[in-house]
């Protein structure tokens, strides 16, 4: 699979990740979203040295560099799950010609992404409400928002279901092989990203 843009090097992404703007904003909003459902592990539970944010900072880095260059000059991207649109301002701060689409269920991260990405269109919705809507994008990204296995295989069935073809979709698994062991999410697999595609029909020739 080949780029549509230069990619970025390891490094090119990392002060990518550390600069982008509303960074530090949009960490401490995914934190007090994840107080309120009462999750057992957040981003300042991992806090080594200030506000370094690493488990942010890395996924932010893996997006930049095996997300964004495969997006379609001009595409349209969907970010299912977006939170409060960390990774839509990546998009937008990287590449302004892309439609930028994300759909999210929880009411305060809705508000927040809508408020700090006017840029985008954001919608309140389950992940698994209306999947034949996922045939109007080229690129759809998610990374494990559900807590079981099979709602997180449902999506993958839906979304491949109903992508048009020739549209990609990245699924990150920030839990790699302890997949879904949230009090103990393992970092060092964080960026097994799968890839999906639908082929293109091919035409037959009518001679």
């Amino acid at each position: 699979m080949k780029p549509v843009t230069k990619p970025y090097t390891y490094d090119e992404a990392r002060e990518i990740a550390r600069n982008f703007p509303n960074r530090k904003l949009f960490m401490q909003i995914q934190d007090l979203s994840c107080k309120e459902r009462g999750d057992k592990w957040i981003n300042n539970k991992f806090v080594s040295g200030g506000d370094s944010y690493p488990y942010i900072q890395l996924y932010h880095e893996t997006f930049i560099q095996n997300v964004i260059p495969y997006i379609p000059i001009c595409g349209t991207f969907l970010d299912i799950g977006c939170g409060a649109g960390d990774k839509l301002a990546l998009i937008r701060h990287l590449r302004p010609d892309v439609q930028i689409h994300g759909i999210e269920f929880d009411p305060e991260l809705v508000k927040a992404a809508k408020e700090l990405c006017p840029f985008a269109r954001i919608t309140k919705q389950d992940a698994l409400e209306h999947p034949w809507l996922y045939n109007e994008y080229d690129v759809l990204y998610a990374y494990t928002i559900f807590k079981k296995k099979a709602l997180w295989y449902g999506l993958i069935h839906e979304v491949m279901a109903h992508m048009k073809p020739g549209a990609r979709f990245f699924a990150a698994d920030c839990a790699g092989a302890n997949a879904f062991n949230w009090d103990t999410p393992n970092f060092h697999t964080f960026s097994s990203i799968r890839v999906y595609t639908k082929k293109r029909k091919r035409r037959k020739r009518l001679d």
